[in-house]
């Protein structure tokens, strides 16, 4: 599966939801007492989740236009689609209080993309 060709503002939203979801994922395993090696914001755990993600992520072949429970596509593996419900779940409501831009940003996306995909298959 190679990576889709994305135009400037793919790539710019795409950065930004990489970067929600790292900063999802440093609350989650800060909140659920993971040990990070020195230096490094993640657990091995949390790091192997996430880099699969953003793997996932870069190969859509939607262009990762929508949210990903709301794909014609399901590319994740369970175990793993699993697992960053977890962390959405767990780091979703605290995101306000460490990120609160962030958060803001990330629930506007998520609305418009939903309302986008409905319109789409009216």
């Amino acid at each position: 599966m190679s990576d889709p060709i994305l135009s400037p503002s793919e790539k710019k939203r795409l950065e930004q939801d990489e970067k929600t979801v790292m900063a999802m994922a440093a609350v989650f395993c800060r909140g659920h007492h993971h040990i990070c090696a020195q230096g490094e914001k993640l657990c091995p755990e949390c790091a192997k989740v996430i880099d699969y993600s953003l793997e996932r992520t870069r190969r859509c072949p939607h262009k990762h236009s929508g949210t990903c429970d709301t794909c014609p596509t399901q590319c994740y593996r369970p175990a793993m689609q699993q697992k960053i419900k977890e962390i959405m779940a767990y780091s979703g409501p605290r995101m306000i209080f460490r990120h609160p831009l962030m958060a803001i940003q990330h629930v506007y996306r998520k609305r418009k993309n939903l309302k986008e995909s409905h319109e789409h298959h009216r």
